[in-house]
């Protein structure tokens, strides 16, 4: 007679990732993974549905039983592109001493494996566990804007969830962590990311009497010089924000002075929303009309970039909650040490959630490495662990 299994098994959620690491999910193309996790999570006796949020384009919601679930595991199941430079079969789980590599297995396939592992031995206290899998995570994040925005495509109770948990790895680490990885660094916070567009319209001129004209592009440098020293705001926990030139378009036609120049600005919001930082960098290019610092008839318009999604804002997690401090202390049961707190400089499927429904978030994940490269590695011994913190969140809660 077989053996009865009643507790995680850190040997089938390798398995399950090796699966799943042979399916191959760059974005756009996640079909195939999908199709996979939902037989996984069938034969597991997940009860699931597949939202198809854009054609062969799928969310995948499931739970054990009827019961509305009190905590979420969520993540996403696409992966970049492969790219040049792998040593081994980027779509064969390789296993090297600790090191299985493999596209994806880090970003986010082993988080994949590992809440689904933990998440199918239900405990007194989690009888049932929600888990939710979206697409197009690496790119604009329509699968979580489909979930946020489709709420009653999705058999799930939100009023109910008092915990999400993003599977996720802390690929963004704080200096100060470096030599901590793994289930220890919790994510508790994000700051938020968007595009501003600034187009600059000058006067054309001949190109023998450029004095004639207003030189868009060095109108344009004269922007971009002020916005390396223009005021940055701060937030206590996420830090200073950063606003930076990401690129400069512009040319004359012909023997003529440039008339038009736009200049793409990335910035990395903590303390304030997208904007509050366009009408920042509005003020500043006003004042340099006032005091001369540009020259007089030129016209700027500052845009936030359309997109298809939002761009995403800042979120942070609060440390007070029950649910949280519950799970916090069960990474401490399992790890024998405190969990170690980041506040990310980065943006995920982390933002939508947290900030669209509410939920405590807590991004826990597997150590490993090459996130976005070339011999992406998940570490063997720390996706065994991430499955023991899971389960023993889900005791807790």
């Amino acid at each position: 007679m077989a053996a009865i299994i009643r507790r995680p098994s850190a040997q089938r959620a390798e398995e399950l990732l090796r699966d799943l690491v042979s399916c191959p999910s760059a974005f756009p193309n996640e079909e195939s993974v999908a199709l996979r996790l939902s037989t996984e999570l069938r034969d597991r006796q997940f009860e699931v549905t597949m939202v198809e949020f854009e054609k062969h384009r799928f969310n995948l919601y499931a739970q054990l039983k009827n019961e509305p679930p009190r905590t979420l595991f969520f993540g996403h199941m696409d992966t970049v592109p492969r790219y040049d430079g792998w040593r081994t079969e980027p779509f064969e789980l390789t296993v090297k001493g600790d090191r299985l590599y493999g596209l994806g297995a880090w970003d986010m396939k082993a988080g994949l494996a590992a809440m689904i592992e933990a998440a199918s031995f239900p405990t007194r206290h989690s009888p049932s566990i929600g888990i939710l899998i979206m697409g197009d995570e690496e790119n604009i994040s329509k699968g979580a804007w489909h979930f946020v925005n489709n709420e009653g495509r999705y058999p799930i109770v939100t009023t109910n969830i008092g915990l999400a948990i993003s599977g996720e790895p802390p690929i963004y680490r704080r200096a100060d962590a470096d030599g901590i990885d793994g289930p220890e660094l919790v994510t508790v916070g994000r700051s938020g990311r968007g595009v501003i567009t600034i187009d600059i319209m000058g006067r054309s001129a001949h190109g023998s009497r450029p004095e004639d004209g207003i030189n868009a592009l060095e109108e344009g440098a004269k922007i971009i010089t002020a916005i390396t020293t223009m005021g940055k705001k701060s937030h206590e926990l996420l830090g200073t924000e950063s606003i930076y030139t990401r690129g400069v378009e512009g040319i004359a036609k012909g023997f003529s002075v440039p008339d038009t120049a736009r200049i793409e600005i990335e910035v990395v919001n903590t303390a304030s929303d997208l904007e509050d930082v366009r009408r920042r960098l509005d003020s500043m290019i006003c004042n340099m009309r006032k005091d001369g610092r540009l020259t007089e008839g030129l016209r700027a318009g500052v845009e936030i970039k359309p997109r298809e999604t939002p761009y995403m804002q800042p979120y942070v997690t609060d440390l007070g909650n029950t649910t949280v401090q519950r799970a916090l202390g069960a990474v401490t049961e399992v790890l024998g040490r405190p969990a170690n707190l980041i506040y990310a400089r980065s943006i995920a499927d982390d933002n939508v959630i947290a900030n669209s429904s509410g939920w405590p978030v807590l991004r826990v994940g597997p150590a490993g490495g090459g996130a976005h490269a070339p011999n992406e590695w998940v570490s063997r011994s720390s996706l065994e662990e991430t499955i023991e913190v899971y389960y023993a969140i889900m005791r807790k809660q």
